[in-house]
């Protein structure tokens, strides 16, 4: 019985979480946003994605680098 309750737990979790794709796609259909809204968007989304980069890189480098 506590199979079930963590596995509808997860799917619950996975629904929630995909869900923002969906959202996120009907609104872009029916709604096109301002372009500075549009350009500060990309910017934070393009800033987090080096800055992820960043990070999953950095440990391997500090290791590799003898420190």
């Amino acid at each position: 019985m506590e199979d079930i309750g963590l596995v509808l737990s997860a799917f619950i979790f996975g629904l929630v979480a995909s869900s923002a794709l969906v959202i996120g796609a009907v609104v872009g259909a029916y709604w096109t946003p301002l372009r500075p809204l549009l350009a500060a968007a990309l910017a934070f989304a393009s800033g987090a994605l080096i800055t992820a980069l960043a990070f999953d890189l950095f440990q391997e480098l500090f290791n590799r680098g003898g420190a």
